[in-house]
């Protein structure tokens, strides 16, 4: 399994030299944050920028191939917004290899940098801007619809049909009793709701990690000698890819826009409607959606007490923790038809869903 642990651990110098020598880039190298791989920004002397993406020892070569794959099939599919592009090696591959000072061989590769600030660093997060978030998804998902790999049929432990055995199987981590107890009641309630839903739901090839640091957004646009509105510049990351529920997409966009928000369920009502315009969502849809972002949420903590326990030394890591358990604390006393009566007020007129129960 690839695992933060054997994470690489180059130093700037030995990126800048990696850039030069397999990918003929010149360039000054800065570390970017990273789970379980290393990446590093690249920038000419003339300004320009790249990434230099070097991956985990124990990562799948076939995951990296699926990765290009995805990122060549949506650049075709919807232009060059949609992914970052790859460069190939001077030997003309799309993926080359180098050796760590500890003799092991790692995959590299050199893509496209996207011009433009994450998400989770942009304020105000407008409603219009987190409309253009659900917009970009549902475009994403319409891309990826027609998308296939054998690499993404994996066992991978951020995939949302897995959830509820991460959550229960990593909570035993936790010191603090008062936080197991939350993420028990909570699981349970999820479970509840999509215990018998979950066969149900339309299945596909997804990001699967569009948080609030992989949405890029653009600098704000000069109109009439004032500034326009932002919007969604681009989706980075493509590392987390899974066969998994499609709407998964969807709550995990929903579930990182939620954070450290006075109202969450206004700006996930939010993104909803601009995903509805491009993938229109069902009964099914709308029924399950508030779980699968709570269990997101859930996950997140879970997998960041048994991460941090293997590499303390990463604090990106831990970046969304806090607002994490202080979303999961509002969560508690929410119940998923308020999500629901909020999107409707506000982008449905005169749709009225009462059905779903919130133990």
């Amino acid at each position: 399994m690839t695992t933060v642990e054997n994470a690489p651990r180059f130093t700037t110098a030995e990126a800048e030299d990696i850039a030069l020598r397999v990918f003929g880039y010149a360039a000054a190298a800065s570390p970017l944050p990273s789970e379980r791989d290393q990446n590093f920004l690249l920038t000419t002397a003339t300004g320009t920028r790249r990434i230099l993406k070097i991956a985990n020892p124990a990562e799948d070569p076939a995951n990296l191939k699926m990765q290009n794959a995805a990122m060549f099939h949506l650049v075709e599919w919807g232009g060059p917004d949609m992914a970052p592009h790859v460069f190939p090696t001077l030997k003309g591959r799309l993926i080359g290899s180098v050796e760590s000072r500890q003799g092991i061989s790692q995959a590299v590769r050199l893509v496209s940098f996207i011009k433009g600030k994450p998400l989770g660093t942009v304020n105000p997060q407008t409603p219009e801007l987190l409309v253009d978030l659900g917009r970009f998804i549902g475009c994403l998902t319409n891309g990826l619809a027609a998308f296939d790999h054998p690499a993404a049929y994996r066992d991978f432990y951020w995939d949302l049909r897995k959830g509820s055995g991460i959550v229960r199987e990593c909570c035993e981590l936790m010191d603090d009793p008062q936080r197991r107890t939350l993420l028990d009641v909570l699981l349970d309630r999820v479970d509840s709701i999509l215990g018998p839903r979950l066969d149900r739901l339309p299945r596909s090839v997804i990001h699967n990690d569009a948080n609030d640091y992989n949405v890029i957004i653009t600098p704000p646009s000069v109109v009439s000698g004032g500034f326009g509105a932002r919007r969604v510049a681009g989706l980075i990351d493509f590392g987390d890819m899974v066969h998994s529920f499609t709407l998964a997409e969807l709550a995990v966009a929903c579930a990182y826009v939620m954070l450290g928000k006075d109202d969450p369920l206004t700006a996930a009502a939010a993104v909803v409607s601009g995903y509805q315009a491009e993938h229109p969502l069902n009964d099914l849809d709308f029924e399950s959606l508030f779980a699968l972002i709570v269990l997101r949420l859930l996950m997140s903590v879970a997998i960041c007490a048994r991460q941090s326990s293997l590499r303390p030394d990463n604090e990106y890591l831990k970046i969304s923790n806090a607002p994490v358990w202080a979303l999961l604390e509002k969560i508690r006393d929410l119940h998923p038809r308020q999500m629901l009566a909020e999107y409707d007020e506000r982008y449905v007129a005169g749709t009225n869903r009462t059905g779903l129960i919130w133990p």
